[in-house]
Parts: structure tokens; sequence; C-alpha cells
């Protein structure tokens, strides 16, 4: 055991299987007298010394201590420290003891991407962050990655050197600033890349915020599908392109749903072999805990004794996983043969968002006062991940597809694309939505 005092005044060791009272002339505590010691000492930093300790025993000390003001600081396997602030920095509660459902299991053939090369688009995001984590371990070639946000990729690519470095990984990888609604930027960032796989992450999710910006919405979401796939669809050198969609594509109500329904036919259409498959598109529910999701606010406001805001009592979302998310995406994108046109994953019954907020509550030992709010614009009581059809089976017992409606052809797509342009172009944002939520729910 060694003890690291570079700037550290270290005080005490809590340790209650430890025999000796001391250590390099430093005290050692049992668990049950840090809070007299915390007060007595005037400690302001609590260093985890143990990188496997789970947020629900940070919290259950720091509801011992009653203490809000610590810094609790964990020590990972590469020696850096990395700071929380107390109470109010734990957000990463582990979602199966909020969820209470049986996780997703899944086999990822790892080898399919061993001397790849992979394009992550969007790779700042909640899921692209955890993509490019898990893919570069898989021993690709190179990954590139691709986001509009250079402060993102900034602490992403501090991250990924940290990931190659610990597991002695050759992979280069790549961090490209640029707006794929850009036809130039795509041509020429991806020219000289023979990219094998493809997963299409970028795009603005947040429902309230696009109906709010209706134009840039449908820009942005809509002509960097259509830009990558006028790029990828006669490269015979492509493995896979995986659409990431939402179930807000499914009957939508508001902007950002029917531009990733638009999103989801242009991909469909790209497919000119009929058996089998390169471009895909998988749609699945909320990410628990993703980046701007209601799950975060309810830790802050709970955190920080707010009253929690609900849209309604009776409001439900599907939830996944990141890692469930992340693997299933992964394995789609494995898939060759067609098993329909979407892909879904099995992702159990809905859950009601309240019961999500009373679980946190417990989680902190803390009572919550709730405040509802009422449906925004384009937001929906409850969202459905597809019409009733039969499901199609996969060889991953986790996934299943659906033929989608054939109510649209390349010839009439083209047409409805220069329409929606022409509107953009006028700046005919209420005619555009209606256009866009009129596609959607055909």
């Amino acid at each position: 055991m060694e003890i690291i005092r570079s700037g550290i005044n270290v005080k005490g060791i809590i340790a209650n299987n430890y025999k000796k009272k001391s250590f390099n002339n430093i005290p050692i505590y049992k668990e049950n007298n840090l809070g007299t010691v915390t007060k007595r000492d005037r400690i302001d930093t609590i260093i985890f010394a143990v990188p496997s300790i789970n947020n629900k025993k940070k919290i259950e000390i720091l509801n011992k201590l009653k203490i809000n003001n610590i810094d609790l600081l964990t020590l990972n396997d590469e020696v850096i420290l990395k700071n929380h602030v107390g109470l109010k920095d734990i957000n990463e509660i582990e979602p199966e003891l909020i969820l209470k459902k049986k996780l997703i299991k899944n086999k990822i053939n790892k080898n399919k991407f061993k001397n790849q090369t992979i394009l992550i688009t969007g790779g700042c995001g909640s899921i692209g962050r955890a993509l490019t984590e898990k893919i570069v371990r898989y021993k690709p070639k190179k990954v590139i990655i691709n986001d509009l946000s250079e402060f993102g990729i900034y602490k992403l690519s501090s991250k990924i050197k940290l990931i190659l470095k610990k597991y002695n990984l050759k992979t280069k990888v790549k961090f490209i600033i640029g707006n794929l609604t850009n036809k130039i930027f795509v041509k020429n960032c991806l020219a000289s890349l023979k990219i094998d796989y493809v997963f299409h992450c970028a795009a603005y999710k947040h429902v309230d915020i696009i109906e709010n910006n209706i134009l840039e919405g449908y820009f942005n979401n809509i002509n960097s599908t259509s830009n990558l796939l006028e790029f990828f669809r006669k490269k015979s050198f492509l493995k896979s392109f995986l659409l990431v969609s939402t179930d807000k594509a499914y009957n939508s109500k508001n902007v950002m749903g029917a531009t990733k329904r638009v999103c989801e036919k242009l991909v469909i259409l790209s497919n000119e072999n009929k058996k089998n498959q390169k471009f895909k598109v998988v749609r699945f529910g909320n990410v628990f805990a993703s980046d701007g999701s209601a799950i975060p606010k309810i830790f802050n406001q709970i955190r920080n004794n707010e009253k929690v805001t609900i849209t309604d009592l009776k409001m439900e979302r599907y939830f996944l996983t990141m890692n469930e998310a992340c693997e299933l995406i992964i394995s789609v994108s494995t898939f060759r043969k067609k098993k329909g046109d979407i892909m879904f994953f099995k992702m159990g019954e809905p859950i009601k968002i309240i019961n999500i907020a009373n679980k946190i509550s417990q989680y902190f030992d803390k009572k919550i006062k709730v405040k509802i709010i009422g449906l925004r614009k384009g937001e929906k009581m409850r969202e459905k991940l597809h019409f009733e059809t039969k499901k199609i089976n996969t060889s991953n017992s986790n996934i299943y597809g659906i033929k989608d409606k054939d109510f649209i052809s390349n010839t009439k797509m083209t047409k409805l694309l220069s329409h929606m342009k022409k509107l953009y172009e006028g700046g005919e944002a209420k005619k555009l939505k209606n256009l866009l939520l009129e596609f959607s729910n055909k």
C-alpha cells in the first residue's frame, strides 16, 4: 500500500479489517468513527482507494456524515483522482437499482471489428461516447469520431487516451470537428478513408428545443443523414451503416421525432439488395440518465431539496441502460441478412416517471415534493415503439425486426425532400412542421 501525499495532507485511513492502529504514522479508524474524525479534524476530502466502490455506498457514507460540502475522490486504476463534489455530483447511480428490471445480457462478436475502420458520428453525445469507449477495445484498425463540439472532443479524447494506454491498444483514433450538413466537409473528410462500419448517432434530440427551432432541427437531422447516405451508398467496401433512431419517430407529434422518421425512411430506401442489408435502422426508447434527459434533472432536484417536476403522474417511458443500448446497437451492425426494415430491442414494459423519482428519493434517503407541470409542446403521455405488426425474429433473442409500411418510393421521397427544402429556404417553419408530421404519421 502506498500513500499518495502530493498536495494532500492525510489525516487518517478508514479500514474496517485492518488490525494495526496506524500505517506510515497515519492513524487508522473504523468506518463508524468517520463522522467524529471528519468533524474533529475538519476533513474536506475523502478518498476512496477502491475503484470498484459503487455510488450507493458513497451516498450511504455522505448521508451518515450529514455534510454536503465535502469532496469525494475516487482513486481509479490509472492512479488518477477523479473529483466528485459530495452528494451533488454523484450522477451515475446504478440504473438497475432504480429501474428494477432484468438487464439484457448480450454477446458481441468482437472479431467482426478487428482491424476494421469505424466512423461514429455524434461521438461526444451520450451514446456516441459510450460506443466509442466500447468499440476501441475490440481492436479495430481505426476509429474516427465526428462531432461539432470542440470541448466534447477534448474531453472524450482525454478519456480514450487512458483506455488505449490501460489496455495497451494499437488502435488509431482520429477526432474530427465538422458539420455533416455540409456536403463539402463530408466529401473532404471521408474521401480518403475506407470505412467499414458507420454508427450514425449525430442528431438534435431534445423535443422541446426543436419545437422552438423547427427550421434548424429539420436542416440538421435530415441533411446530415442524407449527405452521409449519398456518400456511402456506392461504397462497395462498406459493411454496415446504422442509424440510431428513437421511439418518438413512430406516430410523431413533434418535429424531432418526425425528422428521425424521415431519416429512417432514407436509410431503408438506400438498400438496393433485398436480401442483404447494409443500411440499418435501430429504434428504441429512453437511455437511462443520458445527457439532457429527465433522469439527471430529477437527480439534481432531489439532491438540491427542490420540488421534483413531473409532466404527469401517468407519464411513462421505455428505458434501457447505456450498456444495453450500446451492446444491442453493435449487435445490429453485424447483421447481414435482412430481418426487417427497422430493428428493435425487447425493452420490457414502460416505466412511470414518478416511480423512478420515488426510487431515486429512496436511494438518497430523502422525501420529495412533486410539482406537476403538464405536457409540453410535442410531448406524449406514452410512447409506442411501432405499429401492430408481425415481429421478425433474429439470431439474437433480444432483437427483432418489422417490415416498414411501403408508403413512399425513392422518386416520391426526392420530391418530398425538394418540397421541404423550399419551405426551409423560405422560412416557412409552420408549413414545414405540418409536412413533417403528416409524413411521419402515414
